[in-house]
């Protein structure tokens, strides 16, 4: 019987993962290059909802009969309805180094960002962003109407401690 998580998920062939990483590129002013030597080193498989998940290369080897696997890999980015990436935290702190496309937030900044909230921006440019404070990447980020729409799941936002 074949495992319901191998139903959900397809792999990516190497020329959808080189296309990936040319759209990540020019998404994130980041090195092609850099991009494709992390990419070459896992195998990646796509969901239904056009996530992209991470998994180790060695996991081919294992025989999936008789697990009970309810996800798999490190989620790592989705395509959204136009086609443009939104990277996850890790996905973000995958790419971050090689990319030139980051917006730097001060402490407070970075702050509000953690807990879930939008932060003002005076940038006049729309698009997907990747957030920094310090060497600290924290994820990606839509800039809109001089504010950065904020996609931290709500498990893993920052709790206001009394």
């Amino acid at each position: 019987m074949q495992n319901p998580i191998f139903e959900r998920l397809n792999v990516i062939n190497r020329k959808e993962a080189k296309r990936l990483a040319e759209k990540i590129a020019g998404q994130f002013d980041a090195s092609t290059i850099n991009i494709d030597k992390i990419l070459k080193n896992y195998v990646l498989l796509k969901n239904r909802d056009e996530k992209i998940f991470l998994v180790c290369r060695d996991f081919a080897h294992i025989e999936p009969q008789g697990l009970r696997i309810n996800t798999i890999g490190l989620y790592f980015c989705k395509i959204d309805k136009n086609g443009f990436i939104r990277l996850s935290m890790e996905g973000s702190q995958i790419i971050g180094p090689n990319a030139k496309r980051i917006t730097l937030l001060n402490g407070s900044e970075a702050g509000l960002w953690l807990k879930g909230e939008a932060v003002p921006v005076s940038m006049q440019v729309n698009g997907y962003t990747i957030l920094r404070n310090g060497d600290d990447f924290l994820g990606c980020g839509f800039i809109k109407d001089k504010e950065i729409i904020n996609y931290v799941p709500k498990e893993r936002r920052l709790k206001e401690v009394i």
